[in-house]
């Protein structure tokens, strides 16, 4: 910026990691948010960029900052952020006093003189969907702000939970939980369709394995691909409790474990733990009809499992459970619920952790990973089937191993 304008750059020297004036008194620099980049430094000026995302370790360095620089004489402390998913944030607690700040001044009071808060939101009671709403929370609105991509935004939003989620925050500065119910009923159940399992034998098929603590539910998926253009990803979906837990769990969590039970959509396990061998034999007898190509297992307890399939040559790997693992493939799960390209077969136990499911929104809303409303809400068969996914997805974006570049292009010759 400095070196594209005459005026600054006969005052001004931009240098590797800072910008300094002419006679030698003053810099311009970014620096990190160690706390310990914070001591020894008296500025005139700071600039707080994506505030919403300071917390934790950060009020330690932000506090640094802000108590050097009153300091000064005439310091000045700009905050610059968007809403957020944290509202223990830094962030969050700067907006709510901006707002009370803007209110008691309404009112004809006058409180922190010093301060100067600029908000640029949707209210509560605005219509999300209502272009002068948005031009509310856009003041440059058709400037920096393109209409036509924010009206694309908002379509999708309408079809996707975690990006209606993004849209309000993001673009519309409303501050919101970190969660948000991923999969409306609706769309789960034209999702739904009758899977048979005979008709799967001999079909290549990833499988997805979330194992349970000692006393929870397990979980394993399989996902078919499909033959045919227009034909359905097929799941199956298998799940095992410990029977001496049924009827405990399903009083106090009012969920018909005990009915599963007995209808034979879960299994149960002997005792009050669970019985890993019987896990590993079952997906041993999967293995016989079915081409299972490869078997995404949760790395949390799953050290035994996967030694057992892998002394059994059953393909396995573990599978992260952070965002950077697990975005990619919730987002391509969502794409397939969205197109309809997905039959479930209605399976209870699925459906049930289904309507638990909602995402974790991470990386400033641009990320997402399964998570759940409680502590006692399940969704380990949803878990299982989005690494099942996202073995699939990996399976059409990696060439086969013997895959060779000169094969599929031929030589260049220069």
């Amino acid at each position: 910026m400095v070196s594209q304008s005459p005026k600054l750059h006969e005052r001004m020297q931009p240098m590797q990691t800072a910008i300094t004036t002419n006679e030698g008194f003053c810099s311009y620099r970014v620096i990190s948010s160690n706390p310990r980049s914070a001591h020894g430094k008296r500025p005139h000026c700071v600039i707080f960029d994506e505030l919403q995302v300071f917390a934790g370790r950060d009020r330690e360095f932000f506090s640094a900052i802000e108590t050097k620089a009153v300091k000064r004489q005439q310091p000045l402390i700009l905050m610059l952020m968007t809403a957020g998913y944290d509202r223990k944030s830094i962030g969050h607690e700067w907006f709510e006093h901006g707002k009370r700040v803007l209110e008691t001044r309404a009112a004809g009071d006058e409180i922190d003189e010093s301060f100067l808060p600029l908000i640029f939101a949707a209210d509560p009671d605005d219509d999300w969907l209502d272009e002068s709403t948005w031009a509310k929370a856009n003041p440059n609105i058709g400037v920096t702000v393109n209409l036509d991509e924010l009206r694309a935004e908002a379509e999708r939003a309408q079809l996707m939970p975690s990006k209606k989620a993004e849209f309000l925050t993001l673009h519309l500065n409303v501050w919101s939980n970190k969660s948000t119910r991923a999969i409306p009923y609706e769309l789960w159940r034209d999702n739904g369709g009758t899977v048979n399992a005979d008709d799967l034998i001999g079909r290549p098929c990833y499988v997805g394995l979330d194992k349970a603590q000692t006393q929870d539910v397990n979980a394993l998926a399989l996902l078919f691909p499909p033959r045919e253009k227009d034909e359905r990803y097929k799941v199956l979906h298998y799940a095992w409790i410990p029977e001496d837990t049924v009827y405990e769990r399903s009083k106090v969590e009012g969920v018909p474990y005990d009915v599963w039970a007995d209808n034979g959509t879960i299994f149960v396990t002997p005792g009050n733990y669970v019985d890993t061998p019987a896990i590993f034999d079952h997906i041993k007898e999967l293995a016989t009809k079915y081409d299972i190509k490869h078997v995404a297992i949760d790395p949390a307890n799953s050290t035994d499992i996967y030694g057992m399939l892998d002394n059994e040559g059953i393909e396995c790997s573990q599978h992260g459970q952070r965002v950077e693992a697990m975005n990619d493939a919730c987002r391509e799960f969502e794409k397939m619920l969205l197109a309809k390209r997905l039959n479930h077969g209605d399976n209870e136990v699925l459906t049930y952790m289904a309507e638990n499911l909602c995402w974790q929104t991470q990386r400033g809303g641009d990320q997402i990973r399964p998570d759940k409303e409680n502590s006692t809400s399940k969704i380990d068969g949803i878990v299982a089937l989005i690494m099942a996914v996202s073995m699939e997805l990996r399976s059409r974006l990696e060439p086969p191993p013997d895959d060779s570049v000169y094969e599929r292009r031929g030589v260049l010759i220069f």
